[in-house]
């Protein structure tokens, strides 16, 4: 960190625009923005308004079973199917869905190729 950033003004070399977290994580801006006011999202609001996210939150995104099979190209039916064999890290809500770290993504690979 350099000597003119500090936590009240973030390096925006590590932040993101909501856009880029937004369609990085697979999920429309509105979305995140839900995520923000209910804090599930951390993210700084610039003077003009804009939200920024660090890149770190990219990391402890969760995704839905849905948004993670588009993201490695497999069925969702398949998906669900590693978070019951626990071939793959999730939690689950009180209601059941199944909640899949970003960190899986790579882990997994395209197509499903499990590393």
């Amino acid at each position: 960190m350099n000597s003119t950033t500090s936590v009240l003004r973030p390096d925006h070399s590590e932040m993101l625009k909501l856009s880029e977290y937004a369609a990085t994580v697979g999920v429309c801006v509105r979305t995140a923005r839900r995520w923000i006011a209910s804090g599930d999202l951390d993210a700084v609001q610039t003077p003009g308004g804009h939200w920024r996210v660090p890149a770190s939150e990219l990391e402890r995104s969760f995704l839905t079973v849905p948004q993670f099979a588009r993201l490695v190209g497999v069925h969702p039916v398949t998906v669900r199917r590693w978070c019951r064999a626990d071939l793959i890290a999730h939690s689950s809500t009180s209601t059941g869905i199944y909640r899949i770290p970003m960190s899986e993504v790579p882990r997994v690979g395209k197509h499903g190729s499990k590393r």
